[in-house]
């Protein structure tokens, strides 16, 4: 499989500042969700994409790619 790795801290911190500063600056703890799904890209190649997804829990929820995979699946 071929494998994109985009970043996690760069990225986390890039959509923590797109939150006002009085949410942000009273958190002592920060939940976060990992989501792994594949899709096919197109029903006669067999060729799936899996983007590795991150969510972060705080109102309004955002949700960043972290990396992305493709290949071909058995």
């Amino acid at each position: 499989m071929d494998y994109v790795y985009l970043g996690f801290e760069e990225l986390l911190m890039l959509d923590l500042h797109k939150y006002v500063a009085n949410v942000t600056d009273h958190l002592h703890q920060l939940e976060l969700s990992l989501n792994i799904d594949g899709l096919p890209l197109f029903k006669s190649s067999g060729t799936n994409l899996w983007p590795i997804l991150c969510a972060i829990h705080l109102e309004p929820a955002a949700v960043f790619p972290v990396a992305i995979t493709s290949g071909k699946c058995a």
